[in-house]
């Protein structure tokens, strides 16, 4: 038990080397003549010390430690200058209360001369904090409960920062990570996106740093996803980047919206990824829009039947007439001709002379005759009915939103020009090769709605004859049918995209004036002919969704069944391939020619 009540300081000081076991050495006059301090419970030797560490410390008076058997009684403001021992105790180590000391701190990554304005509260001395920033270092000199409270400070708020941007690498599945990139590069405040593994020869690359504007995908574009039946969309509207810019566009009621900050972001093409650099929100948003986006297309199989019908009906009937010997009155001689379709003889047909000409017989029923050596009589009759159907079922597989071309035919050469080479090496002519056949472009959008929305252009180009151009040759002549609509139809119904129908009736009628208009003798003196030509064309579209790549597997699974010349194919070239396999796998274990060895297969032995 401790009772000072106003006790001499040399009292005091007696009582406190008896403590320590030490030789107490002290200037003539100290500042506080008296102490007070009464305890109210025991003390233990330990907890004597520190209080009367304590007490003396609130009168002005420092005790510091000078070797092994003494200790000095000083003024506080002068105890800097005694030559006291640094203090290497952690906070955890220092008592509550003690002696005057002085603790050097090394920082980790706060400034020294910032941590004085957090430090400076927890002093009683004045200057007991001194900071070396070239060092990172702090020197605390005060007393033991104090510098421990800083030791506490500096340990809570000499952490490391988090960096306002960080770094993460994020591969990508399915789309294409410069798409990805220039979307997100569009979407910052600042920042720009550089692409690397590029081939040279497929463009430029663009490269800013933080606080740049970067080149990102065009603003304003229309989400394929969200397109209306009937709605206009721009071709090539269903890239990464006019998803993306479309989502941001809808999140905005009127004006720019802000959706990230300065960002720096990277596409590695060669392994499809991104190495993005944002602050932490930013790449929160950035992993989540990806995350959304980068999924499996579901795909789509488009069916497109071409029906064409050709109905031909024609009928001609003709009398002709020729004189075969001339006749005449008096100095006048003639020989004439009544010609109403086809004039088989051009000689006397009795003569026999007209036998000789059945290969100038036309299509249909032809009677000859003769009137002695005098009139040579031609009959024809033709009647033709013709039927002509083609089907065409182009098919094409593709993703939703990623346009689709396909072309079924052949090429027709065709000259364009013709030049003279001089000399020896005459004209020379110049041709291209004109595609000929069925093609199609779609861009099919699957709504959430169910609803498959199509782009189509569907063209259909056949040869119909040739023409003559001086100069270059024959040139082919070309029928062309083609239609372009945006049309919406459900998964798996179809849909009419055009139609044709074309209707052509002709009839003529030619012969001798007067005699051709007489009832029934009419006939004999005129040639008719009738012709009545429909032609009818229809293409139908039908959509299949795909869903999952699976679906897609099993929807050519099942096509391929449907074909059992491809079926068997296929399956007579898996025998030929398990034969060859065989065969090499028994010439590498015996190095010898096996019975099962194709005959164009060759082997050399091995060395």
């Amino acid at each position: 038990m401790i009772d000072f009540r106003g006790a001499d300081v040399n009292q005091v000081l007696q009582l406190y080397a008896e403590l320590v076991n030490r030789t107490i050495l002290r200037p003539a006059s100290l500042p506080a003549p008296t102490i007070v301090l009464k305890t109210q419970t025991p003390l233990t030797k330990r907890e004597a010390i520190q209080a009367l560490d304590a007490v003396l410390g609130l009168n002005g008076i420092a005790m510091i430690d000078i070797g092994d058997k003494f200790v000095k009684a000083v003024q506080t403001q002068t105890a800097g200058q005694e030559g006291q021992a640094f203090n290497q105790l952690d906070a955890g180590k220092l008592p509550d209360m003690g002696q005057y000391v002085t603790h050097v701190v090394q920082l980790k990554y706060a400034k020294p001369s910032e941590m004085v304005q957090a430090l400076t509260p927890f002093a009683k001395i004045p200057g007991a904090i001194l900071a070396i920033d070239s060092s990172q270092i702090l020197v605390l000199r005060d007393f033991t409960e104090n510098v421990k409270r800083m030791l506490e400070m500096i340990k809570a708020i000499d952490v490391s920062v988090p960096s306002e941007y960080i770094s993460e690498v994020i591969p990508i599945k399915y789309a294409l990570s410069s798409d990805i990139a220039n979307a997100l590069n569009s979407l910052s405040s600042g920042g720009g996106g550089t692409t690397v593994g590029k081939s040279a020869t497929t463009g430029s690359r663009s490269s800013s740093g933080f606080g740049r504007t970067g080149t990102g995908g065009s603003p304003g574009a229309t989400m394929p996803g969200a397109t209306a039946p009937g709605a206009t969309t721009q071709p090539g509207g269903g890239s990464f980047t006019d998803r993306l810019q479309s989502i941001i566009k809808r999140a905005s009621i009127s004006g720019e919206v802000q959706v990230l900050g300065q960002t720096k972001i990277i596409s590695d093409e060669r392994t499809n990824s991104l190495l993005i650099f944002a602050s932490r929100e930013d790449m929160k948003m950035i992993k989540d829009i990806v995350a959304k986006l980068d999924v499996v297309l579901a795909q789509v199989l488009i069916e497109a039947v071409i029906i064409e019908v050709t109905l031909d009906n024609s009928k001609s009937l003709g009398f002709s007439y020729l004189e075969g010997q001339p006749h005449g009155i008096g100095n006048f001689s003639g020989q004439g001709a009544l010609n109403n379709g086809t004039m088989l003889s051009g000689a006397n047909f009795a003569s026999g002379a007209g036998s000789n000409l059945t290969s100038a017989l036309p299509g249909g029923f032809s009677y000859l005759g003769a009137w002695g050596n005098d009139l040579d009589v031609t009959v024809t009759a033709l009647a033709s009915d013709s039927r002509a159907r083609i089907l065409q079922r182009p098919r094409i597989q593709t993703s939703h939103a990623v346009p689709a071309s396909l072309f079924v035919g052949q090429t027709r050469p065709y000259p364009t020009g013709s030049y003279y080479g001089g000399g020896a090496y005459g004209g020379y002519s110049s041709i291209q090769q004109m595609q000929v056949g069925v093609s199609l472009d779609v861009t099919p959008l699957i709504n959430p709605d169910g609803l498959v929305v199509m782009d189509i252009h569907q063209k259909i180009d056949s040869v119909s004859g040739t023409v003559n151009i001086a100069n270059v040759g024959d040139v082919p002549i070309t029928s062309s049918k083609e239609a372009q609509a945006k049309v919406a139809v459900r998964d798996r119904e179809t849909v009419i995209l055009g139609g044709l129908i074309e209707t052509t009736k002709s009839s003529s009628a030619s012969g001798v004036p007067f005699l051709k208009d007489v009832p029934l003798l009419g006939f004999l003196f005129r040639s008719s002919s009738r012709d009545d030509a429909r032609d009818e064309l229809i293409v139908l579209i039908r959509p299949t969704v795909l869903p999952t790549p699976e679906v897609a597997a099993q929807a050519a699974r099942a096509e391929r069944n449907r074909m059992p010349e491809i079926k068997r194919a296929e399956a007579e070239d898996q025998q030929e391939e398990a034969r060859r396999l065989k065969a090499t796998n028994h010439f590498l274990k015996t190095n010898q020619p096996s019975a099962y060895q194709p005959a164009d297969t060759k082997f050399t032995p091995l060395p």
